[in-house]
């Protein structure tokens, strides 16, 4: 059965399932992208359970940016995100815009996520993935981005959930995987697993960033030289000199895309979660604090405070000052997606 039967079997074409005029609009955007020295990339995690409401609030100002700009938009979405917005009019329209690439993101409770699954401190092997041999692992990944999964306790439930449930609702699978996971060989495991269910990439962080043509474990990693998690700021650093010197967006912008010094095509990829433009601290982050279940999935973040210099307004602020100085640079450093890099293969 192809994705498309499967998700129309499933009841998901509602949920997004590309019209004809939409895929017209597709093939215009995955014609051939002139790829610059160095290319630009934007990304939204959508991973808000908590405050479902906001969250989409979020994304939808974020692709209205985006639209208004003709600036191309990679979203990430969690497992239970690809529940959450399932039949939501926002769904459909990240499907349908062909400035949007939907990818998919792993996070706890899963129990191959980083972090959060074999070994010692501060990864807990709640499952027992640790005591299974590598091709046991693999088919459990496999069920598990087969199923939904419940919040409180991390079992897999009845019906389709997680990688194949947005494979069924695009009708095609999702570009990239960000598959990150503790140890050689449950990242093997992973990373193969998304492989044989059709993701074209996987994610690293690995330091140093990736190039066009790595691979691990024989599965192409999307390229990223730079990674600039934008939500820092001059507080809260990780590293980044760029958001060291300036919370000017243009400023930041500019900075970013100088010190990209990897192979051409040098990747630079401007990241933001949507609970960034809500609160402090993310859902999930505050759920699975705890790294064994039972969990409370009804715990929720504190929106920022209203007086917080690093709150709601400075992260639109600054979010819209980059888009817009990628949209006026774009010249001199092309601005892709994930499908333009699928593109390429």
């Amino acid at each position: 059965m192809t994705a498309r039967a499967l998700a129309a079997a499933l009841g998901l074409a509602a949920c997004g399932a590309p019209t004809e005029s939409a895929d017209d609009a597709r093939a215009g955007a995955d014609a051939a992208v002139a790829f610059t020295d160095t290319v630009v990339m934007f990304h939204l995690n959508m991973q808000e359970h908590g405050h479902h409401d906001e969250a989409v609030g979020v994304a939808t100002r974020v692709l209205d940016l985006h639209e208004q700009l003709a600036v191309p938009l990679d979203v990430y979405l969690t497992t239970w995100m690809v529940d959450d917005l399932a039949g939501t009019a926002l769904f459909a329209r990240l499907v349908a815009s062909p400035l949007v690439s939907v990818n998919y993101h792993t996070r706890p409770p899963l129990p191959y996520r980083a972090n959060f699954c074999v070994g010692t401190d501060p990864c807990h092997d709640w499952y027992g993935l640790d005591a299974l041999d590598e091709a046991a692992q693999q088919a459990e990944v496999t069920a598990f981005e087969s199923a939904p999964i419940d919040l409180a306790t991390g079992q897999r439930l009845a019906g389709i959930g997680g990688f194949a449930k947005l494979t069924a609702a695009l009708g095609r699978p999702p570009w990239v995987a960000g598959v990150e996971s503790n140890g050689q060989q449950l990242q093997r495991a992973v990373d193969h697993a998304f492989q044989a269910l059709g993701a074209t990439f996987v994610t690293s962080h690995a330091a140093g960033g990736s190039s066009e043509g790595d691979a691990r474990n024989g599965v192409p990693i999307k390229p990223e030289a730079v990674d600039v998690k934008m939500f820092n700021t001059d507080v809260a650093l990780d590293g980044d000199a760029c958001v060291a010197a300036t919370n000017d967006g243009a400023a930041l912008y500019d900075c970013e895309v100088a010190r990209c010094a990897g192979p051409p095509p040098c990747t630079v990829a401007f990241k933001m979660h949507d609970n960034d433009f809500l609160s402090p601290d993310a859902w999930w982050g505050v759920v699975y604090a705890r790294k064994t279940p039972p969990w409370d999935p009804a715990r929720q973040t504190t929106p920022y405070a209203a007086d917080d210099p690093a709150g709601a307004d400075f992260q639109w602020t600054r979010y819209e000052q980059v888009v817009r100085q990628a949209a006026a640079r774009r010249a001199s450093y092309a601005i892709v997606g994930a499908r333009d890099w699928a593109a390429r293969r």
